[in-house]
C-alpha cells in the first residue's frame, strides 16, 4: 500500500473518530473510549485525563498529554506539529491551537506555503475559553490565558496574559490561595 493511500485511510479512520466522539456523552465511559480512541490513532494519553467531546484532532499521532489534563468541549487542535500538554493543565471549551503557519504569497495568492511548530502548554497552565494559541508557542508552568485571548508570544511561568494580541497582566503567586474566575 502506497503512504499517500495509507495517510488518506488514516484520516478517513480520524475524521469518523472525531464524529463518535461527538456522539457520545461526556459520562466516565465515554471519556475512556475517547481515550482508548486517541490511543488508538497514535495519542499518548494520561489515565486519569478528561477529554471531553466536541473536540477536532486533525493528527492524534501529534498529540502527548500527561496526567490529571482537563480539556472540555468544542476545542480544536490542528496537529500538524507536536502539541504537548503537561500533567494538570486545564484547556477551556472552544479554545483552538493552530500549529500551522502560511508564509506571506504573492499577491495573487497571499496564503503561501506551510510549516508547522510545535505548541507545549506546560504543568498546572490554564487556558480559558475561547482562547487561540498560535504556532511556536510555549505556555509557562502555572501561566493562566485569559478566556478570548489570542497568545502570539510564550508566556511565562505564573503569568496571567490576556488580550488580542495576549499581553502580560500580572504574576501570579506560587502557592495558590487567589480565586480566578475565567469560564472553562
Amino acid at each position: 500500500m502506497t503512504d499517500r493511500i495509507w495517510r488518506t485511510l488514516l484520516k478517513v479512520a480520524v475524521h469518523l473518530a472525531n464524529l463518535v466522539s461527538n456522539l457520545v456523552g461526556d459520562d466516565v465511559v465515554s471519556k475512556a473510549v475517547r481515550r482508548g480512541v486517541l490511543r488508538l490513532l497514535g495519542a499518548t494519553i494520561g489515565d486519569l485525563s478528561s477529554i471531553h467531546g466536541g473536540t477536532y484532532f486533525s493528527w492524534p499521532a501529534h498529540l502527548v498529554v500527561g496526567d490529571h489534563v482537563f480539556v472540555n468541549r468544542n476545542c480544536y487542535f490542528d496537529l500538524e506539529a507536536w502539541v504537548v500538554i503537561e500533567d494538570h493543565a486545564t484547556v477551556g471549551h472552544g479554545t483552538v491551537l493552530v500549529t500551522t503557519v502560511h508564509d506571506m504569497g504573492d499577491r495573487f495568492h497571499r496564503a503561501g506555503e506551510t510549516s508547522s511548530r510545535p505548541i507545549i502548554i506546560s504543568r498546572g497552565a490554564w487556558l480559558g475559553a475561547g482562547c487561540t494559541i498560535l504556532p511556536g508557542i510555549t505556555i509557562g508552568p502555572g501561566a493562566v490565558v485569559a478566556a478570548g485571548a489570542v497568545v502570539t508570544h510564550d508566556v511565562p511561568e505564573d503569568a496571567l496574559v490576556a488580550g488580542v494580541p495576549a499581553r502580560f497582566v500580572r504574576s501570579l503567586p506560587h502557592e495558590g490561595s487567589e480565586h480566578l474566575v475565567l469560564h472553562t
